[in-house]
């Protein structure tokens, strides 16, 4: 089984981020990513009044012309589900924020990683304050089988957090971000599914075999003077071994 190390408070890194005094970190969603496929893509906030899900969107699906017989793996058997509950522990009928995720390229290849999209939406018409992990919004997503192996879903998480990749294992900073999401405001982010072949970490990118994987995750958010919630996911998903 491989597990991923998650170390806070080690030498400067620990005095870097592990010492503020401040309990979060401001975060605003950032569009702005290298050359090739977008890995984040924040939609304006609405100037109509809400509701929004008279909005029809597709998935940002990207293709390099690789064909399933090209790849390694392909993904398929997406699933999501979410519960929201209040302060008090209660279900929340009708959530603010709305969750959902996609596969956006379903063939994991060399010349091509395969991908999920996870997707945040303010569906009220007032701005929701979302509090998570120091990677905004979804913190680092690792897919875990059913044999309990695991794998990361890759993007530049040292770009946009406190997190680095030493000896030591992932280090991790014990510390929060804050963005907020406007009145139909949405925030896209792209995890890659890397092949075999990838220099990106591999001892945690690789994923394990072919199965059936899992991504479970939480976040806060919260209304000005309103109660917060607290907002779970989960997502299973399969990799198929191309013959």
């Amino acid at each position: 089984m491989r597990r991923r190390t998650l170390l806070a408070g080690l030498g400067a890194l620990s005095a870097g981020c592990l010492g503020s005094s401040a309990p979060h970190t401001s975060s605003t969603p950032s569009s702005t990513e290298t050359s090739g496929t977008p890995t984040s893509t924040v939609t304006p906030p609405s100037t109509t009044s809400p509701p929004c899900e008279r909005r029809t969107e597709t998935p940002s699906t990207d293709s390099t012309g690789a064909t399933a017989s090209d790849g390694e793996y392909k993904v398929g058997g997406l699933t999501n589900s979410t519960s929201t509950t209040g302060s008090s522990g209660t279900p929340v009928p009708e959530p603010a924020v709305k969750f959902s995720a996609a596969v956006v390229d379903d063939v994991v290849s060399e010349e091509s990683p395969g991908a999920i999209e996870l997707k945040l939406m303010n569906r009220s018409s007032t701005t929701q304050t979302v509090f998570a992990g120091t990677v905004p919004p979804f913190g680092t997503v690792f897919a875990d089988s059913v044999e309990g192996d695991e794998f990361l879903l890759w993007r530049e998480y040292e770009e946009e957090g406190c997190i680095t990749f030493s000896e030591d294992g992932l280090v991790i900073c014990d510390i929060g971000s804050l963005t907020e999401l406007h009145p139909c405001q949405s925030i896209t982010h792209r995890y890659d599914i890397l092949p075999s072949s990838t220099t990106h970490h591999p001892e945690y990118t690789v994923p394990p075999g072919p199965g059936t994987f899992r991504i479970t995750g939480s976040l806060d958010y919260e209304a000005d003077g309103a109660q917060e919630s607290e907002l779970s996911f989960e997502i299973q998903f399969s990799l198929d071994a191309v013959e």
